[in-house]
Order: structure tokens, then sequence, then C-alpha cells
């Protein structure tokens, strides 16, 4: 459909590490880190069947840099999307010229996009906002917009002088202006969210964090392994966090080191990838939660990877996609039959893409 330019004087961009998105056209939109700075672009198809890119906003490196995650549209057509450094909001940041933005991109009537900054983050001693956010953004009906930070919060003996990241909303004012709010500061019990976040019926927020929670796996480093939480409003604009998942504490062979998103099925289940965990520790798996009548949820790995021992693909780092029928599709960042060295580590193989019969779970009644 299209191939980035590998010069460092194109100005299409570079290294597009998100996913894309559809709007009612089928014009698909993303970003790229780019050599010189980072741009949003725009695919459409022609009647040949032919894809146009067309770059809707190119970045200048002090106002935001290395876009990591797919964008989010509102109902108005107005993209939102996040950069884990630029903005020049803090010097304990200046590595990467900031610590990060949330913007809006908002269409005009010539073509042209107009860009705004929601949100710069800063994570110096005196800051209680977060740093690095490297998540997707989602929206809430009143238009209010939510996502973590995989630093940030102030300092936290678990974390260091960073912090452990946060959970924030953005709210507009009606001078245009956003105000940020801190619904959670993540410590010891999980930590560093790279992912963003996922809405239940009922307005209760879910996200993964990289580290925290329990266990002593190798594979963790000692920082624990991971957990899933949910957020519940309790009212007066606060919320009460709990850990629905934490492997590290739980008998056999459990995914390790969530790092995609969570995706609910129309049967409420949650699904969700590992980047280490299963069979093979280093290798993840793919996992599911059933929320039970009292409340708690139950764990079931729908497919646990071997990497070099079946080239199945290794390291899924990005989120699944459920269909109606119960399979499930998604892909991994290593393995495969092709082993070429530069590809991982262990010539570990270029990544695959997979599916998951539903019927055929062969792996997990082996992991417990």
């Amino acid at each position: 459909m299209y191939t980035f330019c590998p010069e460092a004087n194109c100005p299409d961009g570079a290294l597009p590490q998100g996913g894309v998105i559809l709007d009612s056209a089928g014009n698909l939109y993303g970003a790229t880190w780019g050599f010189e700075g980072s741009n949003v672009y725009e695919l459409t198809r022609g009647a040949n069947g032919q894809w146009t890119m067309k770059v809707l906003y190119s970045f200048k490196p002090e106002q935001g840099r290395y876009p990591t995650a797919s964008l989010t549209f509102d109902a108005s057509g107005n993209l939102y999307g996040t950069m884990f450094g630029g903005g020049k909001n803090a010097d304990s940041c200046a590595g990467s010229g900031g610590c990060g933005v949330v913007f809006e991109l908002s269409p005009g009537a010539n073509g042209t996009w107009a860009e705004k900054d929601l949100h710069k983050f800063c994570s110096a001693p005196n800051c209680t906002d977060g740093a690095a956010p490297e998540g997707n953004l989602i929206l809430d009906s009143e238009g209010d917009v939510y996502g973590t930070t995989r630093l940030g919060g102030g300092p936290n003996p678990d974390c260091g002088s960073y912090g452990c990241g946060i959970v924030y909303e953005l709210t507009p004012n009606t001078d245009g202006k956003w105000t940020e709010r801190v619904l959670h500061r993540f410590d010891s019990s999980g930590y560093s969210p790279y992912a963003g976040l996922t809405f239940d019926s009922d307005g209760n927020i879910f996200g993964t964090t990289f580290s925290g929670g329990g266990g002593t796996w190798k594979v963790c480093g000692g920082t624990g392994c991971g957990t899933v939480f949910e957020l519940t409003p309790v009212g007066n604009g606060k919320w009460r966090q709990k850990i629905i998942m934490d492997w590290g504490e739980l008998p056999g062979r459990p995914p390790l080191k969530p790092l995609s998103n969570l995706v609910f099925d129309s049967a409420g289940n949650l699904y969700g990838t590992s980047d280490a965990g299963g069979v093979d520790p280093h290798t993840g798996a793919v996992f599911r939660l059933r929320r039970e009548a009292n409340g708690t949820w139950k764990d079931e790995v729908l497919y646990s990877f071997l990497g070099l021992t079946r080239h199945d693909g290794q390291n899924p780092v990005a989120a699944v996609v459920p269909d109606a029928a119960g399979n499930v599709y998604g892909t991994t960042e290593y393995g495969g039959p092709y082993e070429m060295g530069w590809c991982g580590y262990n010539d570990a193989g270029c990544g695959t893409v997979f599916e998951i019969n539903a019927n055929d779970h062969d792996i997990s009644d082996s992991l417990r």
C-alpha cells in the first residue's frame, strides 16, 4: 500500500511504529517517528486501487517526537495522539527535548490540519503529572481524553525520582484549554503502563502494567511480572484501583510482562498478550480473562508460543482481535521459520501473523 522513504531528507516520514485507524470513508491514518521530526499521515485509496499518502501535519522536534501508538478519532473527526518525547516542559526529560505531549489535530476547510497541544508532561521533582506517554488514547461520551504515562507522577521509592507512571484524564475548558487530572499514580503493586486503556460498558477503565506485582521469575528482572488493573469511579472525581490479575503470584506457566492494550469481546471477556511467560518464559502468550459471578476474574491462556521449538512466533507485544466465532488474530515481534540474526536475539526470526482457532487451543491445557 505504501513504503516510506528511507532517506533522511524525505518529507513523508519514516518508522511508523503505531498502528493505523480507519475513518468512515475507508481512509487510513497513522503517525511516523521520522528522522528530523514526526508526521501524521493519511492514506487514501484511488479508483485504480492504488493508495496515495498525504502528510497532514509535521511536528518540529521541540513540539513533540516519537509517537508510538495509534491515533484516535472523536465524533467531530478530530485526531488525538501521544508522543513520549518533546514538548520542552522539564529539564529532567531534556534527552528527548521534553517529557512528551498529548496533541489534537483538527481538519480545516481547505484540507489543512491545525495542531493543538492538550498537555505537555513534566517529571521534574516538583511535578506531579506523568512523563513518557506511549499508549493510545480513549475518549468518553463527554469528549474527555484518557491515557497512561510510563513514568512520572512524582518521586516514588519503588521507581525512583521519575515516578511509576499515571492514568490521567484531560478535560476541555470553555476557553479552549485543557485541564489534566491524575486519576491514579502507580506503585510497586503494578507500574510502567506502556499500553493505553479500555472502557467497559459501565465506564470502568482497564489496562496493563509491564512491571510490578509479584513474581520472582528470572525473565521479570526483579521488577515484578506485571499486572492487569481496573479503575472504578467512586464519586467526587475519585477512582479506585483494583489489581484483577497478578500472574507473578500464580502457579504454573502464566503470562508475564504484558505490553498490549486489552480488548473486550461481545460477551465481556478481556483479551491481551504478554511479551514473556507461557511454556517458555521468554516467548510470551495470548490470554483471556473471564469475569466470574462474584466479581473476580479467571485467566485462561489461549496459546503459549514456543518460538524456536515450533517456529510459531514469539514475544507478542500488540493487542489481538477476536472475531464473532471466538477466533483470535494478532502478531508477534519475533519468531517464524526464517531465522535471520538481525531480527532478534538467538536468531529468533522476524515475526508472524497468527490465528488462534477457537476450537483448537492445543497448548493451553498443559499450562497449569
